[in-house]
């Protein structure tokens, strides 16, 4: 796949949007072929060109109404060396690797965001946020003057996450994260 953003742009009626989104969430969901495998036969060459999701980093999908239309936009940013979202960059930092403070609190809010939205659902987070936000969080209470009075609950709470998450319990981790929000909202009530 090319290193460079893949834009769409389309004029829609009001009849053509559900079509379209409905289209692009069966595309979404449609496994792609796997690596040197040809493209599923019956595919478009506009399907065919859309990344498998290994290889997505980021998809922006914009729709608005403008003078009695429907402007949609789409851009496919691919997976490439640096990307914030590449594995192999190692965006977890140590506690001896010290980093902007906002920077580390915006990573775990979409961690945090991605934990939620998996248990609301009733599944299991992605091994990859469990592990980023828990890496982060440690990273977080070393840092003085943001909250320290809250440290030791939050990070009995990180702890009980852990448990949760070792154990596979759906119900202990949702617990945790609930627990975890409490802290985190009566710290950002006193600091923010």
């Amino acid at each position: 796949m090319s290193s460079k953003s893949l834009k769409f742009e389309r004029v829609l009626s009001d009849a053509e949007l559900e079509p379209a989104l409905q289209a692009l969430l069966a595309l979404l969901a449609a496994p792609g072929p796997a690596a040197g495998e040809a493209a599923a036969p019956g595919r478009t060459p506009a399907a065919q060109a859309v990344p498998a999701a290994a290889d997505v980093c980021k998809i922006k999908l914009v729709i608005k109404r403008e003078f009695g239309e429907l402007q949609a936009k789409m851009k496919v940013e691919p997976m490439h060396p640096g990307c914030s979202c590449d594995p192999e960059l190692g965006c977890v930092t140590t506690a001896d690797e010290p980093e902007k403070y906002s920077r580390l609190k915006k990573r775990m809010k979409h961690s945090f965001k991605a934990i939620r939205s998996s248990l609301e659902a009733g599944r299991a987070p992605a091994a990859e946020a469990v592990e980023s936000f828990l890496a982060d969080s440690e990273v977080m209470v070393c840092y003085p003057g943001h909250g320290d009075e809250f440290y030791l609950d939050y990070s009995r709470a990180c702890r009980e996450l852990t448990r949760a998450w070792k154990a596979g319990d759906l119900e202990a981790m949702a617990a945790a994260a609930q627990a975890l929000e409490t802290r985190k909202n009566e710290c950002h009530d006193r600091y923010k």
